[in-house]
């Protein structure tokens, strides 16, 4: 089970991962494949050295002895010993008597006293991210393109593309987000910010997405403005700059419908791309505390649906941006429930410029429903 959990973590933060799942028998083609992977397609070797591992002929002897072998002719092969019970010392004993290396002179990944499961494997996942993000950042690349997808469909394959981020299997099925999935998602950016920053500098990020609303935001808020990473989307094939130069506005109608007065809490209801007063409505009744002020804001000139350019969603962001500043002067309002029928890369506007306008609890649409379910909060 931490095997699956460990991997589940790699692929959240974009880490191609190739392991058996079954016992191998020698002259295998999954052999063939281990021994051609380790020989040179991998970037490195997680080694999770359990009592199993340690017994095992075919780890000790053929899958040690491949990366080993790697490693002589290529210095920068990771070779990442994972010490699961913490007990390096015990471990690089018997890794030296069965096969006379010592394992313990690669900087591997020991747990620590009372650290949990959770713990432990982000840690695992943090230094792999690391070890991949810093061979990509040996060409000096002006822009890494990253795939995001997250609704049971796989992207096409794409050789420009160096990561992908896979949240599939955080969903039941396409609009059903399994428990803490969505905070699963976040550390997993988080991580992929802090190494990009450690192990090749604030390259431009090109994000190419087949993932629900709600990831936009989460991105566009993890690589804010303050974090001064230069950001793109491919937004349904046409690339979108988020600090395109300011150019085409695009008029917009803010309505205001006011609640309960002595309430703290607004709506914003984005209603773009597809009309969301309504489920927005039923939802909001469900709420266990009131609301002060539904702001319901819709494109002015332009019919339902209207395909934005860049400029013209950089722009609806800013007037969205300046209508919540003007209602927090004016409410000092705790908390504003986001419900958006708007393109994916504006949502990724939009988290980018969330600073200063409070906590936004966001929410995700089910299509097939017509249900807001509430995802995530980001401030």
């Amino acid at each position: 089970a931490r095997i699956d959990a460990l991997q589940a973590q790699l692929k959240q933060r974009g880490i191609f991962v190739w392991r058996d799942l079954n016992d191998l028998l020698v002259g295998t083609r999954t052999e063939t494949e281990i021994a051609r992977a380790l020989g040179s397609d991998a970037h490195g070797i997680l080694l999770w050295l359990t009592e199993n591992a340690l017994a095992s002929a075919f780890v000790m002897h053929r899958e040690l002895l491949w990366a080993r072998q790697r490693y002589e002719r290529d210095a920068r092969f990771e070779i990442i010993p994972i010490f699961v019970d913490g007990n390096v010392r015990a471990v690089n004993e018997r890794v030296r008597e069965l096969t006379g290396w010592e394992i313990a002179q690669f900087n591997g990944v020991a747990r620590a006293p009372e650290e949990s499961d959770a713990a432990f494997l982000r840690r695992i996942a943090q230094r792999a991210l690391r070890t991949v993000l810093r061979r990509i950042g040996e060409s000096k690349p002006a822009e890494i393109k990253i795939g995001v997808q997250s609704k049971k469909v796989e992207l096409p394959r794409d050789e420009t593309r160096q990561l992908l981020l896979d949240y599939d299997h955080l969903f039941s099925d396409e609009f059903t987000a399994q428990p803490n999935a969505w905070l699963e998602m976040r550390d997993a950016l988080l991580d992929l910010q802090n190494a990009l920053k450690a192990e090749i500098g604030l390259p431009r990020l090109y994000f190419d997405p087949h993932a629900h609303l709600t990831l936009g935001y989460l991105i566009g808020n993890v690589f804010d403005k303050q974090t001064r990473f230069p950001l793109a989307v491919n937004q349904q094939g046409v690339r979108w700059e988020a600090d395109v130069i300011a150019g085409e506005s695009i008029a917009l109608q803010v309505n205001l419908e006011n609640g309960l007065f002595v309430a703290r809490e607004l709506t914003l209801e984005l209603s773009l791309a597809g009309d969301v007063t309504q489920e927005a409505t039923q939802y909001i009744m469900r709420l266990p505390r009131p609301i002060l002020r539904r702001i319901q804001i819709r494109l002015s000139d332009k019919p339902l649906g209207y395909i934005m350019n860049v400029a013209q969603a950089s722009n609806a962001a800013q007037q969205i941006r300046a209508a919540l500043l003007e209602q927090r002067a004016r409410t000092n309002y705790e908390r504003v429930h986001l419900f958006g029928a708007i393109p994916w890369g504006m949502a990724c506007w939009i988290g980018r410029l969330a600073n200063a306008i409070g906590p936004l609890q966001l929410y995700e649409r089910n299509n097939h429903t017509h249900v807001y379910t509430p995802s995530i909060e980001i401030a």
